[in-house]
């Protein structure tokens, strides 16, 4: 089975068979539906200057909460569709603040009912 198919998977069970040239198993699947929201690209990205910087997110059921750190407000990301994308004007600025700033950390929260999974990005200077 392809993995994308079992990513797509609702909760059940599923009957498979193999078929080999002299015998036949039958496979039950039990798939959970256990689907955890996730951050799917690198969680650490080099700064390219002048570019805006993109965390991609599988969020199944869930959404992006807070985006919180090193003073960003809402208007220095976009949250579009899993896609998490920190301006470039923001980055920069803080890289200017401060000489010897090499990293920002930028914490997330992804949220799914009364559920709250909270993580970390982190934005280098690329030298």
């Amino acid at each position: 089975m392809k993995k994308e198919k079992n990513a797509t998977m609702i909760a059940g069970n599923y009957l498979y068979y193999f078929i080999f040239e002299c015998k036949t198993i039958k496979v039950t699947l039990n798939v959970t539906g256990s689907h955890l929201p996730q951050l799917i690209s690198n969680s650490t990205i080099l700064v390219q200057s002048g570019e805006d910087e993109v965390f991609v997110f599988r969020l199944y059921n869930a959404s992006l909460g807070y985006i919180t750190g090193n003073g960003i407000t809402e208007d220095d990301y976009v949250i579009e569709d899993g896609i998490l994308t920190i301006k470039s004007s923001f980055i920069q600025s803080k890289f200017d603040e401060d000489d010897s700033r090499t990293k920002l950390i930028i914490s997330y929260t992804l949220i799914e009912g009364d559920e709250l999974q909270a993580s970390f990005v982190f934005i280098e200077l690329q030298k």
